[in-house]
């Protein structure tokens, strides 16, 4: 009986060491595969950029903007119709196509990394038309505004995750988000502040300036840029891989009040979501797109928070809106 058991044991170690090495296994060939295509593909996009970049400069549609690290181009072929997102970190680019065709039952929106496809579906909208987010959801004229002293407005605030919000009045603010004079924020400026549960962010009015004409695919790229920073050399990659995650699974998005009362763009991220990704994205970019969404979309619908303007995307955890 005892050297069956022992037998039983050394069985279970030996077959977990088994499932420990093919599984790491899987995760070199995967990771060997992705980089051997970027390495090729690179050499074709590079040869094929400067077409790209002399078409869009003639017409006057490209579009960069620097953040943290990363140089974003939005190079729009066609008007709504084909957007080429780059992703410069100086040593190594990352690209993110939208093709984007009307049918019968909406948009076929096609999306591809580094020339993988991934994903090809139908929305309802159209994910790169150009933004209007300066218009507001109601217009107001001065004989809306409550009569009294026109110096004088009756601001309200209140405390939202440890951060203090502006909440109204509504004629002067589109929706609540941390308070600039409390804060002593700029509009000229980047602005981030970690509350109890979720990072509050600010993209200055230039670069929400920018994101307007590549439409939901060029905020979720200017988003997903922010994000990437921690990952330093291989930023161009996560941000290409967060760009594309966004834009499969959040497609769908058909309106929302994104800039602010002053053409500010207000973001919102989990913090649970992020420690948990930046434990584990050294194995998991490597694996490539479909991978990476199948993985971090799961964690993201278990553990994440993410809101733009007054619009929320995800919040299993039910922490609420500002």
């Amino acid at each position: 009986m005892k050297e069956e058991r022992k037998f039983s044991k050394r069985k279970l170690v030996i077959l977990s060491a088994l499932s420990v090495t093919v599984m790491l296994g899987f995760q070199l060939v995967a990771a060997t595969a992705w980089t051997t295509h970027n390495t090729i593909l690179g050499l074709r996009i590079s040869e094929a950029s400067n077409t790209i970049w002399e078409m869009n400069n003639e017409d006057s549609q490209s579009y960069s903007f620097k953040i943290g690290c990363l140089t974003v181009t939005l190079a729009i072929l066609e008007t709504e119709r084909h957007l080429y997102i780059i992703f410069d970190n100086r040593q190594e680019r990352s690209y993110l196509e939208f093709l984007v065709e009307p049918v019968k039952d909406g948009w076929r929106t096609t999306i591809r990394i580094d020339g993988l496809l991934l994903i090809e579906t139908i929305y309802s909208t159209n994910i790169i038309a150009s933004l209007r987010f300066l218009e507001s959801t109601e217009q107001y004229t001065l004989s809306d505004v409550p009569r009294g002293n026109p110096i004088t407005a009756s601001y309200s605030f209140r405390w939202w995750d440890g951060i203090y919000m502006v909440t109204g009045p509504s004629y002067l603010i589109k929706y609540h988000h941390p308070d600039r004079d409390y804060y002593q924020i700029a509009t000229w400026m980047d602005w981030s502040r970690t509350g109890n549960e979720v990072v509050h962010n600010q993209i200055n009015s230039i670069t929400s300036g920018y994101i307007i004409p590549g439409g939901w695919a060029a905020l979720f790229a200017a988003v997903a840029a922010y994000l990437a920073y921690p990952a330093g050399a291989g930023a161009q990659a996560v941000a290409a891989l967060f760009a594309g995650l966004f834009g499969a699974i959040f497609g769908y998005v058909t309106a929302a009040q994104l800039g602010d009362e002053t053409g500010c763009i207000w973001w919102w991220w989990g913090r649970d979501f992020d420690a948990w990704f930046w434990a584990n994205w050294w194995w998991i970019v490597p694996l490539g797109p479909q991978w990476f969404i199948a993985i971090v979309e799961v964690q993201l619908n278990q553990i994440g928070y993410f809101r733009v303007g007054d619009y929320t995307f995800v919040d299993p955890q039910r922490f609420g809106n500002p």
